[in-house]
């Protein structure tokens, strides 16, 4: 414990450093509301044009050149990320998440003939490779833990033929390589950081799995392990009534977010405003890494936010192209970091 304290400010210094300055660059509430009001397209990304997103953004008239030119400014977010010199485990921890994208992408396209060929920028897992892993059924020429996650999925695919099973299996794989990554950085803002994540899909799955009726073996073998709150609670309640259900939950930190997914559910039978909720609760918890002077913590804390940063950027203007109106914009916001 001692030599990880005197070592934190030469580790650590430089990125803890740089975030300070480039938290200062951060959209503020003030510049996203005027986004939101913008009367179309080319006026919101004129507003852009006043940050360091007008010059990666100039161009950009379809949605898909708005992707484009969004995942390659994302690759700069994550080559400051490496810059920084946190250690592979906490590099891993965000790519990982697009890898596991691509990697369920390549294996609904395989499986169920899906032309799908939105890939978000990759990490470790080479989408050329990994392809051809699939097509050939040599899910061993895959690097951990996307070899695993690729066997399984195609064994629950091929059990059930419910495609829906692939998504399953690649965000119960995800978690639990980000909780050994937890684990092996010995970091409690990190372990913590992700066993909530977990709590909050397992709500998802708990709430979605309710307003479709599914049963209890589904639910059992959707949820996923390591959250702060038991799988054998979700089974327990799962069968109970809405006001039971909101009962026990008003014991948890999870309370409004609950009722807020609840709410939603019974109104527009769908959880899509409730992902910006779920979204804005973890955002808010990578807040507190700002407390730590001298770790990794506040590096990615402005990474996460760079992340959510760029999510909003993307909802309203890809929004605008479609015409959505402002009312509906703004009830897919996110939260920002600042």
């Amino acid at each position: 414990m001692i030599y990880r304290s005197l070592s934190d400010p030469i580790k650590y210094g430089y990125g803890v450093g740089r975030v300070k300055v480039l938290e200062t660059r951060l959209l503020n509430v003030q510049r996203l509301e005027r986004l939101v009001e913008a009367a179309d397209f080319s006026q919101a990304v004129h507003i852009l044009g006043e940050t360091e997103y007008g010059h990666v953004l100039e161009g950009a008239e379809t949605s898909d050149e708005v992707e484009k030119a969004l995942d390659d400014y994302s690759v700069q977010v994550y080559k400051f990320l490496r810059e920084a010199n946190l250690g592979e485990n906490w590099l891993s921890f965000f790519l990982l998440r697009h890898d596991m994208h691509n990697l369920r992408v390549i294996l609904k396209s395989h499986f169920l003939g899906e032309e799908v060929d939105v890939f978000f920028p990759p990490g470790r897992l080479d989408i050329t490779s990994a392809r051809e892993a699939v097509s050939l059924d040599r899910f061993e020429r895959l690097p951990s833990p996307f070899a695993r996650a690729a066997r399984r999925a195609k064994e629950k695919y091929e059990a059930t033929k419910l495609g829906q099973m692939i998504d399953i299996v690649i965000d119960q794989e995800m978690f639990e390589e980000l909780y050994r990554l937890a684990l092996a950085e010995k970091r409690r803002f990190l372990k913590e950081f992700v066993m909530i994540s977990i709590d909050i899909a397992n709500l998802k799955i708990f709430l979605r799995s309710k307003i479709l009726g599914k049963g209890l073996d589904f639910v059992a073998e959707s949820l996923i392990e390591h959250g702060t709150l038991p799988k054998q609670l979700f089974l327990a309640l799962f069968p109970d009534s809405w006001e039971g259900i909101i009962g026990r939950f008003r014991a948890t930190r999870y309370a409004n977010l609950f009722v807020e997914g609840w709410r939603e559910a019974m109104e527009r039978g769908s959880l899509n405003h409730f992902d910006a909720v779920a979204d804005n609760f973890l955002l808010n918890l990578a807040k507190h890494g700002k407390r730590v002077s001298l770790g990794p913590e506040p590096v990615f804390g402005y990474t996460l936010a760079k992340e959510n940063e760029i999510k909003i950027i993307r909802i309203i203007l890809i929004g605008k192209l479609a015409g959505l109106s402002k009312k509906v914009l703004k009830e897919r916001m996110r939260s920002l970091y600042v």
